[in-house]
């Protein structure tokens, strides 16, 4: 990843990815691109650091143990504080026929990225989905 290709300075993102690799990994990315990342290993995770942050966006894979990431978006836009149902989501996942794509978007993300994912595909619809709601604030 080219650092000078991203920039993510002052953005908070939550990284919802069951696998310790895969989350370690876009942990490294954003960070790299300045981002403060708090990770979580799966949705009940998730759903306890939204309790006690915003993040600008969250990333999340969709096959997850328990809760997958369809549920996990689905009770995000259910939460009653305005500002966290509303945060920008990205569907990170294997999965990635038109099928799944399409339920993506009806479960409530935002956008929907291919594992494996290149970095700079990462870093650049994290920067799009947070510029998106910087413009509407």
């Amino acid at each position: 990843m080219g650092l000078n290709k991203c920039d993510l300075t002052g953005l908070t993102i939550l990284v919802v990815e069951d696998d310790v690799d895969a989350r370690e990994l876009v942990e490294f990315w954003l960070h790299a691109c300045g981002a403060t990342v708090h990770a979580a290993d799966s949705a009940g995770a998730a759903l306890a650091l939204l309790g006690a942050h915003t993040p600008d966006v969250m990333v999340s894979d969709i096959a997850m143990p328990d809760h997958d990431g369809y549920e996990l978006v689905r009770i995000v836009r259910s939460l009653r504080d305005p500002e966290k149902r509303r945060v920008p989501a990205i569907a990170v996942t294997a999965h990635t026929g038109e099928h799944d794509k399409a339920r993506a978007f009806e479960a409530g993300f935002d956008a929907h990225l291919a594992k494996p994912v290149h970095p700079d595909v990462l870093a650049q619809a994290v920067s799009r989905l947070a510029r998106d709601v910087q413009r509407l604030n």
